[in-house]
């Protein structure tokens, strides 16, 4: 029997926010840093996600189509990869176009928060040690994001409290 191997990338970047001082309070309601978002990202999509996505389409081209690979794009990514690197998203679809990766479910802002029981949030309140706070199984989360939102899904969707963010085939009309 053959092993298997699954490769599953999660591509984030968080919303960086501005040194928020306690006199802008009442004068600038404008708690993000724009130009850390933009200077960061620009880099990190020219170091990092252009050429591995370039690599992993090379092989998929050259393996006919074995080689597979899943990913999942938090909402705060695809944000920034609009505003700042779209190009980043063209090579995304290219790599859907190929239909050999699959666009797995992934919270907004890359948060398992939402997940956790009423009960667990008063424990940590209380001071109870967060070893002995259940914490929401990953694999568990991805098995049931990636059933509800997959490449033909809408490009976002509300799946409970939870935000999921995909991002679709591009259509042949297009």
């Amino acid at each position: 029997m053959k092993k298997s191997v699954c490769l599953y990338f999660q591509v984030h970047q968080p919303t960086r926010l501005r040194l928020y001082r306690f006199f802008d309070i009442g004068k600038d309601s404008h708690y993000y840093d724009d130009f850390a978002d933009r200077t960061i990202l620009k880099r990190v999509a020219q170091k990092c996600y252009l050429p591995m996505n370039q690599l992993l389409l090379d092989v998929i081209k050259q393996q006919k189509g074995a080689f597979k690979v899943a990913f999942s794009l938090s909402g705060s990514v695809l944000e920034q990869f609009e505003r700042y690197a779209p190009e980043v998203i063209d090579s995304f679809r290219a790599l859907a176009d190929t239909g050999c990766v699959e666009f797995l479910a992934e919270t907004y802002y890359h948060s398992l928060a939402s997940l956790a029981s009423e009960a667990a949030r008063r424990r940590k309140r209380s001071g109870t040690p967060s070893s002995s706070i259940p914490t929401a199984s990953a694999s568990r989360f991805i098995s049931w994001a990636s059933r509800r939102c997959l490449p033909r899904a809408p490009a976002t969707s509300w799946a409970g409290r939870v935000r999921t963010t995909c991002i679709p085939a591009r259509s042949s009309r297009s």
